[in-house]
């Protein structure tokens, strides 16, 4: 795809990844005391290198708990398996705030020598075909549960379609620098939004690539008035369906099925469609696994090992209609998923001590949580999508670096202890919803996984720095039984939960 001597020297400017994921390591240990931010008993003495130890958790995980006057019901029923682990330490990261020469490394190797040109934005035409789309009830603003909701963006479209370009502009091309966000403030009017005020700071970059416009290119870069994180993005083609988006949806038609018939039945019609093209695999996973790593190799990124593998339709530019307006679900309506390529996103992170770092989509926190963390930034992350013939979006979110060693090891804090504390916070979002004390409706949240993985907390007297520690990653299905004559149970999409394995305190995704 590209040579390898192009990056190298970019690299090994940066000094990235030379612990798993984040930049250079310091190149002695600066182990912080006992005393700073993590109790005695979480401090373990370091194992020597080879040596492993195994995690005790219950063979087969089974609890039940009511509360509420029995009308919430928490319950696990799981085989787990023994975790083996090497060092589990406690590592203090920092954002990384990407140079020009890096920035220009990057664009130079995705664009491989195509001119840039600054992006189009929506203009006039674009907004009016979206109200003609809901005047018209198409696609998925065909939905009678949500024809208010729609009234309602059809006046953001209209307010939008006010401020936007009549036409598009001239090609203008641009280079590789961080500036202020493309102004653009139809976009913001039609979802009813405020500009965020890090627009003004130059700290983006967003570009087409070649005269086809077939690639795109945008980066962002850490600044501590944004209180934002790196990322760099390039992307071929028009629209990545990933298996995960796919189920989201399918999950929300499925909840509306029985108070949404035609509609939904059309919807979920559509989802099949784009399920089957899903399934028409025409390469191995490993042969597409074996681009992504590549890829990696090529821009001499070390030590990110492949965490998670996903099914993927790509499809090319051209495969929906040409309106940058037009939101992802309903162009699953507008297009045609045998446009879509087959492909596998390949999601690669840190490894630690054999423990994937991850962030899942956790539960925000509610009134009851005594020991709560919110993550300073994101946990780093590249996402490569590759189809069988050529890789086609490179995506590293979260871009940070290592500041020093917290701690060589850790002791977990028993599982026992994890499991009673997930109850409480299961309850504790239960008890957010508020349920009338008349209703007769009962909910139940059945554990489905438990795993052990490693995942952001914010630095111990320094919360713009993150300190990366082991974590339970719990995902919890609700049913909900109304219990009331014409209305009929439901289970509702699923739902995550961070629990710190150090201490069983509860951790949100960053926001």
């Amino acid at each position: 795809m590209k040579k390898k001597q192009k990056l190298a020297a970019f690299f090994l400017l940066l000094g990235v990844l030379t612990a798993g994921g984040c930049a250079e390591t310091p190149q002695e240990s600066a182990v912080i005391s006992k005393a700073d931010g993590l109790s005695e008993t979480s401090v373990a003495k370091p194992m020597k290198e080879g040596e492993t130890r195994e995690i005790e958790v219950p063979g087969q995980w089974k609890a039940q708990e009511k509360r509420g006057n029995d009308r919430v019901t928490m319950e696990a029923e799981l085989e787990m398996e023994t975790p083996r682990v090497g060092n589990l330490p406690v590592l203090e990261l920092q954002n990384h705030e990407l140079t020009q020469e890096e920035l220009e490394e990057l664009v130079s190797y995705f664009a491989e020598g195509e001119k840039l040109y600054v992006p189009r934005i929506a203009n006039q035409d674009d907004y009016q075909e979206v109200i003609d789309r809901i005047d018209q009830k198409e696609g998925k603003y065909a939905n009678p549960n949500l024809a208010v909701l729609y009234g309602q963006y059809k006046e953001w479209y209209e307010k939008a379609a006010a401020l936007a370009p009549e036409k598009d502009g001239e090609d203008k091309e641009t280079q590789p620098a961080f500036g202020k966000k493309q102004e653009d403030p139809a976009k913001y009017a039609m979802a009813d939004l405020e500009e965020p005020k890090k627009n003004k700071l130059e700290i983006f970059f967003d570009a087409d690539v070649g005269e086809d416009r077939n690639s795109h290119i945008s980066a962002e870069n850490y600044s501590a008035d944004a209180g934002n994180s790196s990322s760099f993005q390039w992307q071929e083609g028009e629209f990545i369906l990933g298996e995960k988006d796919w189920n989201s949806l399918l999950e929300s038609a499925e909840q509306e099925l029985s108070s949404n018939g035609a509609f939904t039945q059309k919807r979920m019609e559509i989802l099949g469609a784009y399920e089957v093209a899903l399934k028409t695999e025409d390469f191995s996973v490993d042969q597409g696994q074996k681009q992504a790593e590549v890829l990696l190799e090529e821009l001499n990124i070390q030590n990110m090992e492949l965490h998670d593998t996903e099914k993927a339709l790509w499809f090319p530019s051209g495969a929906f209609p040409d309106n940058e307006a037009e939101d992802t679900e309903n162009r699953l309506w507008l297009g045609n998923p045998e446009d879509g390529q087959f492909a596998y996103t390949y999601i690669f992170s840190r490894n630690i001590g054999g423990l994937f770092v991850d962030q899942l989509e956790s539960m925000t926190f509610n009134e009851g949580t005594q020991t709560a963390y919110a993550p300073p930034f994101p946990v780093e992350e590249i996402r490569v999508t590759v189809t069988a013939d050529r890789v086609v979006s490179f995506d590293w979110q979260g871009i940070c670096r290592e500041v020093s060693v917290v701690a060589e090891n850790t002791q977990l804090i028993d599982f026992e202890t994890v499991g009673e504390k997930l109850f409480d916070y299961i309850y504790y979002h239960y008890t957010a919803q508020e349920q009338p004390a008349e209703s007769k409706a009962e909910f139940t949240y059945t554990v489905t996984s438990a795993d052990l993985g490693y995942t952001y907390i914010p630095a111990y007297k320094n919360p713009s720095h993150a300190w990366l520690v082991p974590a339970w990653f719990f995902r919890v299905r609700p049913h909900f039984a109304p219990n009331t004559p014409g209305l009929s149970d439901s289970t509702w999409p699923t739902e995550e939960f961070m629990v710190n394995a150090l201490d069983a305190g509860q951790i949100a995704k960053h926001m």
